[in-house]
């Protein structure tokens, strides 16, 4: 088994249901069916590894300070490329799966999603951050609204949330709702052309980011794996569609690396 080092590209393959973190040869993936690494250069895996993750089916994942760092609803743990460990960290304060969660400010946000512990009350509005250097998560300024499946993304330094499920049980019941985080409150945003849920958002510049596919209206339908995207201009505070994605998609996500999604 190699021995690798942790860069800081990060992506979540949700139609799998598997975490991934990028690293300089080989790809760290989590999921229910368990953990592989995988080489994106000739496409061959190693399957079945036993680094104490937790295989869950809606984790999230990401890369700080060389460490990767796996959610699984309300449990934390830390990922040692170095010497193939794993740590278990403070748990969260709210057990939650479906939520949306960013980094920022070396800080792990996470907000909304669906509560694993209250059944009489689902979907969740609360927020809390991560200090990793402290190993303890803190509560933050609530939602406006609770939500799951919504999409988090932190550009020019700010938090941003987009869209999300409402709850409502009618088809693509989702929320077109934008909000930034200052001056320890949710503000109101020019909201997305469409509502949408099971989205992702990409930071692709210090001032944009890009929401793709999800579940939603498009072309006039319901569609549950959409291939439109939609550009988000933090300073102009407006929307711009942009060229579709080759094919529809739900539950998943992107990034950036080397200039290109």
């Amino acid at each position: 088994m190699h021995v690798i080092s942790i860069t800081v590209l990060l992506s979540l393959l949700s139609l799998l249901h598997i975490v991934a973190s990028q690293y300089y040869n080989a790809i760290l993936m989590d999921g229910v069916s368990g953990t592989q690494l995988y080489y994106p250069q000739d496409q061959n895996a190693i399957n079945n590894l036993t680094f104490g993750l937790q295989h869950c089916k809606f984790s999230i994942a990401f890369n700080i300070n060389n460490f990767a760092y796996f959610i699984c609803d309300g449990t934390l743990k830390r990922f040692n490329s170095v010497n193939l460990t794993t740590t278990n960290c403070d748990n969260l304060i709210t057990s939650r799966q479906g939520a949306g969660a960013t980094v920022f400010n070396n800080e792990i946000v996470v907000c909304g999603g669906a509560s694993t512990s209250n059944k009489d009350a689902p979907l969740l509005s609360s927020c809390e951050k991560y200090n990793t250097d402290a190993d303890q998560w803190t509560q933050m300024t609530s939602l406006p609204i609770a939500i799951s499946s919504l999409a988090m993304a932190t550009i020019s330094n700010r938090l941003y949330v987009f869209g999300g499920f409402t709850g409502d049980t009618s088809p693509c019941s989702g929320s077109s709702a934008v909000y930034v985080y200052f001056n320890d409150r949710w503000n109101v945003r020019q909201q997305i052309p469409t509502p949408i849920y099971s989205h992702t958002a990409i930071t692709i510049s210090n001032d944009s980011a890009l929401i793709c596919g999800g579940t939603g209206i498009e072309n006039g339908q319901c569609t549950n794996a959409m291939m439109g995207c939609y550009l988000y201009n933090v300073s102009s505070n407006d929307w711009t569609q942009t060229a579709s994605m080759a094919v529809g998609r739900a539950l998943h996500s992107g990034v950036m690396a080397n200039g290109e999604l």
